[in-house]
């Protein structure tokens, strides 16, 4: 399956589920700023705001001060997305990352590992246009 249908989501719509490596979110601003052009929407479920795919691009974006953000919107309860422990491989059921998120908190990083049975089309926007 091919996805093309991204689009500008307030950033307040998106609820983290993991937390972020800090060295990681540095070379990836870094490659943004450098580049001046967003590439890779990040992946998001359209019913809860959970993101499925994207943690450090959605934390530069909070800290570049956007006010939207290139998404793709997705379901957990579609066939195409797949959900698994990134440590241990086994499945992790979608309802832990909702209750989690639910709970005010969430997992470390690289806790879960999502696995989609989609080819997304990458963008490119120039940055300045996301404030």
């Amino acid at each position: 399956m091919h996805f093309s249908a991204m689009q500008l989501i307030n950033i307040h719509e998106l609820k983290p589920h993991e937390e972020i490596d800090p060295i990681n979110l540095s070379l990836l601003s870094e490659k943004i700023y450098r580049d001046r052009y967003w590439f890779t929407p990040v992946l998001m479920d359209e019913h809860t705001g959970i993101i499925m795919d994207g943690h450090h691009r959605y934390n530069f974006a909070l800290q570049a001060g956007f006010s939207v953000i290139p998404c793709y919107q997705l379901s957990y309860s579609s066939d195409k997305v797949r959900v698994f422990d990134w440590k241990s491989g086994a499945h992790f059921p979608n309802q832990w990352i909702i209750d989690k998120v639910n709970s005010g908190t969430v997992f470390p990083p690289k806790t879960t590992r999502h696995v989609f049975d989609i080819v997304f089309d990458t963008v490119k926007i120039e940055i300045g246009t996301l404030y």
